[in-house]
């Protein structure tokens, strides 16, 4: 594959879209999550295989002459990377959740993009889409973002247990419960409920929120 130029997409000043993502972290924490890092670097097994998505070459980042196989790609999800975090984190405590903010990528007519999303999981017996839906709804609500709930499929999670998250008339993200053929993918022992978000949409509704007459007249 030929050497792409990688373009972002950011608001504002970089330190202004570090502040929105540094609240919206907080948003996380004051919601019982607790933050992972991961590197952007992945595989076609971890980000397509186990996830039960199919694999097209030609809308990944790869790296050409890897020399190790953990590492031949760029990440285009993050929800991957934190699955892996909870497979090798089987002696926590339950319930567990994770989130993580994060580069992810993807090539667009030859051209690679780069974009930040959030990815969080909830790991319980009792995990279900009721129970990520609330906390999907507390950090939209928290972000001030109007937005709207549809039913949708992806292999990722279970038929009729998943939704997309619609804004200004577009998919920003999912939710849902996973599929059994993930989370024994991941090494998982308990059911998982998950969700991933573009963050563009929450850190300019966040932006918009703060600036506002109403929470400016408030302090």
């Amino acid at each position: 594959i030929n050497p792409y130029p990688v373009f972002g997409s950011s608001i504002g000043l970089e330190e202004e879209s570090k502040v929105l993502s540094n609240k919206i972290a907080n948003i996380m924490v004051g919601l019982g999550f607790s933050e992972a890092i991961n590197p952007y670097l992945t595989n076609q097994e971890t980000n397509f295989a186990k996830m039960q998505k199919a694999f097209d070459p030609e809308k990944v980042v790869r790296i050409a002459y890897s020399k190790v196989e953990t590492f031949t790609m760029l990440r285009t999800s993050v929800l991957p990377s934190i699955l892996k975090n909870i497979g090798a984190s089987g002696h926590e405590p339950m319930p567990f959740r994770l989130f993580e903010m994060g580069k992810v990528f993807s090539v667009e007519q030859g051209q690679a993009i780069e974009n930040d999303s959030i990815a969080f999981a909830i790991v319980d017996a009792k995990a279900s889409f009721s129970s990520i839906k609330a906390s999907v709804e507390s950090l939209l609500g928290l972000c001030g973002i109007k937005y709207s709930l549809k039913e949708c499929s992806d292999p990722s999670f279970i038929e009729g247990r998943c939704a997309s998250i619609i804004s200004d008339g577009a998919a920003i993200g999912l939710f849902g419960e996973l599929s059994p053929a993930v989370i024994e993918g991941f090494s998982i022992g308990e059911p998982v409920a998950c969700a991933e978000i573009m963050m563009l949409p929450l850190m300019g509704a966040l932006a918009s929120l703060s600036a506002s007459p109403a929470r400016k007249s408030s302090k």
